[in-house]
């Protein structure tokens, strides 16, 4: 069976995102963005990224990337992140990418390119990914808050 590229995100998070439905976007945020490599390994995909929290110790989580695309669980509003590392084949690559959880909601973090350093590209833009995200979060409390950024682009 063939699943369309949306097709395939919303199955492939859907899993991912079930047990962080109680977070709201009132009180949460959600980051997501897009992640690609430079260099001699584009022609390898990043399976995964590690993010740790900065402000407190002990919290990180592993989110998965598909197609450069990536989101995060509900983070509480007001922690500090990093992107630390991602995972390209066998090999974890360092990132060092920081990021405030400020203010609750949506958060994009931009299209980001990776070799020896982490640069922001134009492309995919922030509406793209936003319609992955809304494919991703659909029949949650998400779906308003992504549709409502959505509006605001558009305008």
């Amino acid at each position: 069976m063939h699943m369309g590229r949306c097709g395939w995100l919303a199955f492939a998070f859907a899993l991912f995102s079930c047990s962080t439905l109680p977070e709201s976007p009132e009180t949460h945020v959600v980051a997501f963005g897009a992640l690609r490599l430079d260099g001699l390994l584009t022609d390898q995909e990043i399976q995964s990224a590690l993010i740790v929290q900065t402000d407190t110790p002990g919290g990180q989580m592993e989110i998965p990337v598909s197609g450069g695309f990536f989101f995060t669980d509900p983070l509480p509003a007001g922690t500090r992140w990093r992107i630390a590392s991602v995972s390209v084949g066998e090999e974890d690559r360092e990132v060092g990418l920081d990021f405030s959880a400020l203010p609750p909601g949506l958060l994009f973090l931009g299209s980001l390119e990776i070799h020896d350093g982490v640069r922001k590209v134009d492309a995919p833009a922030e509406r793209r990914l936003l319609q992955d995200l809304l494919d991703a979060w659909r029949g949650t409390a998400w779906e308003q808050a992504i549709r409502a950024r959505i509006r605001e682009i558009l305008r």
